[in-house]
């Protein structure tokens, strides 16, 4: 529970925004930057330190995203983004093809 608890930490120092329950006083909105980076926390071999690393967040699905109740959105995703997840390309032009 230590090394959850000291990733947690980590983690929270690291992410220079406000989301959700996650709440910063010294950085108190949302960062378009943060919502695109993933903090993975992983012992380093062969000792007892917990290194922290960025990694991309994977796009979730359109058909995913629908199940999720737009009101509890609002507390994850920025302005910009809701106005794309209001406003969906057309499947032709998100599959390549052409009409």
């Amino acid at each position: 529970m230590l090394d959850v608890s000291e990733c947690i930490a980590k983690s929270a120092l690291e992410r220079h925004e406000s989301r959700g329950g996650h709440t910063r006083e010294d950085f108190p909105t949302m960062d378009p930057n943060w919502r695109g980076v993933n903090l993975v926390c992983r012992l380093t071999p062969g000792t007892d330190d917990i290194g922290l690393s960025h990694k991309p967040v994977p796009t979730i699905r359109p058909d995913l995203l629908a199940l999720f109740d737009r009101h509890e959105l609002e507390k994850y995703m920025t302005a910009p983004e809701l106005i794309v997840l209001d406003n969906p390309q057309t499947p032709s032009a998100n599959s390549g093809e052409k009409a």
